[in-house]
């Protein structure tokens, strides 16, 4: 019964649902969500026709943790929230493709739980609109499994993706591996791979060709972390595999495929003045880098969303800079070579620790993005513009 009181204290209504009731009207909004006794994190979302399905974790009393789901209305104001998985122990999950939607219009979300982080495993729950558990799998794995990632795929089924790193108690025993686990429409496993030691996916997206692209960072001894691409085909069989960056500590980067097939990448490299930039570039169909650009801002400049193609071409992502001042997120827009032409702010009002896991268009031509502020228990979701304007600081909207 506890628990039961404090869920409800913890997701009970913000505020009224309220509806567009003007289909002119372009709708901003910048809103917090707050719960007292946790810390709660939004990394994903995904538009509705009446609002949006946000997945996000939080964190209790006595360990107790939960990955949850809310629907938020078209201003950002809550509808209901759920729980899909919940222990005495570790949950978690990262990414903005942790969320996706089904082919028959439901749901599909991956998380990871266990007793402690080093013995996860993968979730994955298929949900309908109304946030009722259709069913539910836990893969489980002698490893720590994370960097959990989910794509509804074309031809049907599922793909989970993530790294797999064996573990005695609290020492690593092997090196991290990507996990690949492609599913049937029902979750049950169909094959399942272990790719490239030492790399740690960040992204995983499918292919134009049914395959998959994976991007993130790898350690190696000779010139420490460099970011990586690495194509599969469909059957999760590698294609090509590349590295990026310098001979010093670099860090990941996040690739998407453009729709004239070649490839976009933002990611994070050593400049010339030891700081942390913000890398871009494009590659061929075969990973090969053709045009490439540095931006160094403060300390470390970084993509903080996986980019995002605009209808006109160009390419937006959310990005953020670490340095002597507060932490900035910035909706970024970049031309189809990757040179970065526009950045809008975006803040919480808190100034420091601001956060953004997800970026996804709306249907009026704007976007959202779900992220969370980390030095306060607050989940954050803000709704822009095409050039990254919103209505102001939270709590905010266009009535």
């Amino acid at each position: 019964m506890k628990k039961i009181i404090l869920l409800f204290l913890l997701f009970s209504a913000i505020t009224a649902t309220a509806q567009n009731n003007n289909p002119n009207e372009f709708i901003y909004f910048n809103k917090m969500h707050y719960a007292d006794t946790s810390t709660q994190t939004y990394n994903a979302i995904k538009p509705l026709s009446d609002g949006y399905m946000l997945l996000g974790d939080f964190n209790s009393y006595d360990y107790y943790t939960a990955n949850f789901i809310r629907k938020i209305d078209l201003y950002g104001n809550e509808i209901w929230s759920k729980i899909l998985i919940d222990t005495i122990g570790f949950t978690a999950s990262f990414f903005g493709n942790g969320l996706d939607y089904t082919d028959d219009g439901n749901f599909i979300a991956i998380g990871e739980v266990g007793t402690v982080a080093n013995d996860a495993n993968f979730v994955l729950t298929k949900f309908s609109l109304e946030g009722e558990i259709i069913w539910q799998h836990i893969y489980e794995r002698n490893a720590w499994n994370s960097f959990a990632q989910v794509l509804s795929c074309n031809k049907g089924g599922y793909l989970l993706g993530g790294f797999s790193q064996l573990f005695d108690g609290n020492e690593a025993i092997g090196p991290a591996e990507i996990i690949l686990i492609k599913t049937d429409e029902e979750g049950e496993v169909v094959w399942e791979k272990y790719l490239e030691e030492n790399l740690d996916p960040l992204y995983i997206e499918q292919t134009q060709d049914w395959g998959y692209i994976i991007s993130g960072y790898q350690y190696n001894s000779d010139t420490g972390y460099d970011m990586f691409a690495l194509k599969l085909n469909i059957d999760g069989d590698e294609e090509w595999f590349e590295n990026y960056g310098t001979d010093l500590d670099d860090g990941g980067c996040l690739v998407t495929q453009h729709p004239q097939g070649h490839y976009v990448s933002v990611g994070v490299i050593s400049t010339t003045g030891g700081e942390k930039g913000l890398y871009t570039a494009t590659l061929n169909n075969i990973g090969e880098v053709q045009v490439e650009h540095e931006y160094s801002q403060n300390n470390r400049y970084s993509p903080s969303s996986a980019p995002l193609i605009m209808p006109n071409g160009n390419i937006a992502c959310a990005t953020i800079t670490y340095g002597p001042v507060p932490e900035q997120i910035e909706f970024a827009i970049f031309s189809p070579q990757m040179e970065l032409l526009h950045t809008t702010p975006l803040h919480t009002g808190y100034y420091d620790d601001d956060y953004i896991r997800d970026l996804e268009p709306t249907p009026d031509g704007g976007y959202v993005l779900a992220g969370f502020n980390y030095a306060y228990p607050d989940s954050w979701v803000v709704k822009v513009d095409s050039m990254g304007n919103t209505c102001g600081l939270p709590p905010c909207d266009s009535t």
